[in-house]
């Protein structure tokens, strides 16, 4: 099993029971501030739906696929070095239309999974274009929205996704990650005052 995201986990149990149940809404919204795992969190899902072990294992094909970014049902959009999701063509990788194409073709495993990054860097002609596949993806296509700036997002785009608020990290939890990250003690401490 992969190891546990900290923070947010009432957030993380909510939609890991729905996947287990079934019941996971088709088009969804992780926002919240910037860097506290909600990309973390959608790799994990998306590992978690497509597992060969039903468990993101972490060792199957399809999540050492996944966390290398070639898996064929597992669609990562983010800004380009202009910082913006444009709307393109079919033909321009990592635009929206090309999105848009690419989910209208039968997934290769039972699920496909999108995550837009920084969803909110899509300007509003490129919002309006993707309001149809997120009213009604194709059938097993899960989208995932992570926005730290949600109020940028169109009001029709976020009524009809299923939004989840990721908070801030405790000090606590703040402190597990420095340390697993090889920062000793003093210089925790230093950053974040006990």
């Amino acid at each position: 099993m992969t190891q546990a995201i900290l923070g947010n986990h009432i957030q993380q149990s909510i939609i890991l029971r729905c996947v287990q149940n079934n019941t996971l809404p088709h088009s969804l919204l992780f926002s919240g501030l910037e860097g506290i795992g909600k990309k973390l969190f959608s790799i994990k899902l998306s590992k978690t739906m497509l597992c060969h072990n039903h468990n993101a294992c972490g060792r199957c094909l399809s999540c050492v696929q996944i966390a290398s970014g070639t898996h064929p049902d597992v669609i990562v959009i983010e800004p380009n070095d202009k910082g913006n999701i444009p709307i393109g063509d079919e033909q321009q990788e990592g635009s929206i239309r090309w999105l848009i194409v690419r989910v209208s073709l039968a997934p290769v495993h039972p699920y496909r999974v999108v995550i837009i990054n920084d969803a909110h860097c899509m300007n509003i002609q490129s919002q309006n274009a993707l309001l149809k596949t997120i009213e009604e993806p194709p059938v097993n296509t899960f989208i995932i929205l992570i926005s730290s700036e949600r109020n940028q997002l169109l009001p029709t785009i976020r009524s009809r996704v299923a939004e989840y608020v990721f908070h801030p990290l405790s000090d606590s939890d703040l402190t597990e990650i420095l340390y697993n990250k090889g920062f000793q003690l003093e210089q925790i401490n230093s950053i974040i005052p006990i």
